[in-house]
């Protein structure tokens, strides 16, 4: 890099720097201005990780809360690790904290790593057998960066507790992406109630039709038709009782995020947010408290022409 200036303009100072890597990141002015990287990056020559210190997945879920997942459900971490070579820890805890069972694996990546935590996905990876998180009450994630330093280049012990609880209404899971590039998730699981929005092309005929060699006016003709409807769905997402570190966390994630998705039985389906603006609630002013989330999905429905 050189600057260049004068009158006229001529080459002046210049610096030579290091290879820069860029991860897609939307952070607010405060957060950027106190941006440092080796908060994230899992490396053993992270000076961040000297132990006892770990480094903080890509993530600003409140851990002070229980992140939970069901058996069948998504769920993503990332972090960063500049040597691009990192392990992986699974550990599954039952109810009493003793050890299920456990298994690491290896990833040579990119300077971003980002990881399915999920049970299946697990279960699928590793020797970890799918039976064993029938016994588990929470399993652990961590990172541990490998490569040369001389610092543990560990990460923090992310726990995800498994959700066995009988729902009296069907759990609707959406996904977004933080402010970090990395998906988060969020789990509604009061009763949402689904709408529909429905346009109307009409046109108008003409009164009469000939039928033979007579002009005649059957009552079936209508003059006032549909030519064809759309339909747009929506859908009201109700949470349950939430803390207010979780309520904050909610909102200023996923309002903000650019790309939602619904995770369903055949995939993950893009939806809108439509919620425009947002309180942050705390215990004193709001006692309890759940949040609603306007979402469209973002297929519509097409009729036939008439």
């Amino acid at each position: 890099m050189f600057e260049k200036y004068g009158n006229p303009p001529a080459w002046q100072a210049g610096e030579v720097s290091n290879n820069s890597t860029a991860i897609n990141t939307a952070l607010n002015h405060i957060d950027f201005i106190n941006w440092d990287y080796r908060n994230y990056d899992a490396s053993r020559s992270n000076p961040f990780t000297a132990f006892p210190n770990t480094v903080d997945f890509l993530t600003t879920w409140p851990r002070t809360s229980k992140a939970f997942v069901g058996l069948n459900q998504r769920a993503f971490l990332g972090v960063l690790s500049l040597a691009k070579n990192i392990d992986f820890e699974f550990v599954l805890y039952d109810l009493f904290g003793a050890v299920v069972d456990s298994d690491t694996v290896n990833i040579l990546t990119n300077e971003l790593v980002v990881i399915d935590c999920s049970p299946s996905t697990i279960a699928a990876n590793t020797t970890i057998l799918p039976s064993s998180f029938d016994d588990s009450a929470y399993y652990t994630v961590q990172a541990k960066g490998l490569g040369a330093g001389i610092y543990t280049g560990f990460s923090e012990i992310f726990t995800f507790h498994l959700d066995f609880d009988c729902k009296r209404y069907p759990v609707r899971r959406l996904h977004f992406l933080n402010k970090f590039g990395v998906w988060d998730a969020f789990n509604f699981e009061m009763d949402s109630v689904e709408t529909a929005e429905i346009t109307t092309q009409d046109y108008e005929k003409n009164k009469g039709i000939w039928s033979e060699n007579a002009h005649v006016y059957p009552i079936y003709q209508g003059q006032k038709v549909n030519a064809s409807k759309q339909s747009s769905a929506m859908m009201l997402l109700n949470s349950d009782w939430i803390k207010p570190e979780v309520q904050n966390w909610l909102v200023k994630t996923l309002y903000e995020s650019p790309q939602v998705y619904l995770e369903t039985s055949l995939g993950f389906e893009p939806v809108k947010v439509m919620n425009s603006n947002y309180t942050l609630k705390t215990r004193k002013r709001n006692g309890l408290m759940q949040e609603q989330v306007q979402i469209e999905r973002t297929y519509t429905y097409q009729s036939q022409l008439n």
